[in-house]
């Protein structure tokens, strides 16, 4: 059976999310010049990915003339969908939860409708007024960011459909392949259904070799880029330490003595193109071992690696992807990383063939 044409194709999305951000116009211009724009060129923010969109051109010109005449203003508050832009990289979220520092737990979220899974949730008119540019939210895609204060603001979702969004997040969480494996695996189909009491509308379960699987994959490399540049960006922002007229005390000295270690410093930012992404937060009083889930895959088990001076961030993201890993933390002060993966003996097994460590510590050791 030939498989479904799902629009934009992929090359395209890979494209789309190689662009770098330009000047942004004006929220008046846009409108004027919304015709104007040159999609490939990624002329604007909000024409970025017109061509690309999923919705009649019909519905999106009302979209896109209800978002202008509805002009946000900038301000951080959950629900808010907003684009984020760092070093030209461009992500637009959906804020949750707020952490410290203008950090937020947030959604990815995306325009690409016809890639829709079963724990995407499209945009409807009742969210309206939107971007045009937001389609979709990716509840399984959670991560945390910086999220700037002055950020452009794209819409807002109400109460309710957080609460929608959550449960689906939540759905995600819980699922697993078996039960997946069940459902029929339909790409570009999207289906109403009732998630914890809330109706939403979603695609349908990924299966085996299913084309949308590379779609979330370049989302996640893309995601991956952005929140690196975010943390190799911290320490030019943000002194390490603040030194007072007094003579520093021998545990500030200390912490002075560990920052200015070159053998520590090197690897550290040759890490710093690894994956570190936390996929969801954590509810109260929940263990560690379900504050990672893996699409498809049974529960992660942690592995504290200590990699082996001198690795390339080249050679531990391929080990990493071959084995569904995720570094979720580190480095400590003792340089370790906290590894999730669900195949922890298999994964061992490669780093010590390979190398690639020097000490790897087992949650069950």
């Amino acid at each position: 059976m030939q498989p479904p044409t799902l629009w934009p194709p992929l090359e395209t999305v890979r494209q789309s999310l190689r662009q770098e951000t330009v000047s942004i116009v004006d929220q008046d211009e846009m409108g004027s010049h919304l015709t104007q724009a040159n999609p490939e060129a990624g002329a604007s923010v909000g024409a970025r990915n017109n061509h690309d969109s999923c919705v009649p051109l019909q519905v999106f010109a009302r979209r896109q003339q209800a978002f202008l005449e509805r002009n946000f203003q900038p301000g951080l508050i959950a629900g808010r969908l907003v684009s984020i832009e760092f070093q030209g990289l461009l992500l637009n979220c959906l804020l949750d939860a707020p952490l410290e520092q203008n950090r937020w737990w947030c959604f990815v979220v995306s325009p690409e409708c016809d890639w829709a899974g079963r724990y995407d949730v499209l945009l409807e008119p009742r969210d309206e007024p939107f971007d045009p540019v937001c389609g979709m939210v990716q509840t399984w895609h959670r991560i945390t960011l910086r999220v700037d204060q002055n950020s452009r603001i794209l819409g807002e979702l109400s109460v309710e459909r957080m609460n929608a969004i959550r449960a689906v997040h939540e759905e995600f969480a819980r699922a697993s392949a078996v039960s997946d494996a069940h459902a029929p695996s339909q790409p570009g189909k999207t289906a109403l259904r009732s998630v914890a009491q809330h109706a939403v509308l979603t695609g349908t379960p990924l299966s085996e070799n299913d084309p949308r699987l590379l779609y979330q994959g370049l989302y996640r490399d893309h995601v991956q880029n952005l929140i690196l540049a975010q943390q190799a960006a911290t320490p030019l922002q943000t002194p390490a330490v603040q030194i007072s007229p007094s003579p520093p005390s021998n545990w500030l000295k200390k912490i002075v003595d560990w920052f200015s270690v070159d053998w520590l410093i090197r690897p550290a930012f040759s890490l710093l193109s690894v994956l570190v992404v936390v996929q969801m937060l954590l509810p109260i009083n929940a263990s560690v071992d379900s504050d990672i889930r893996f699409r498809g895959a049974p529960n992660a088990h942690s592995l504290t690696v200590y990699w082996r001076h001198g690795t390339s961030s080249e050679a531990i993201t391929q080990v990493l992807r071959e084995f569904n890993a995720l570094i979720v933390s580190g480095p400590d002060p003792q340089g370790a990383y906290i590894v999730q993966t669900p195949e922890p003996n298999d994964l061992q097994t490669e780093l010590r063939t390979l190398g690639l460590a020097d000490r790897i510590v087992s949650a069950t050791d």
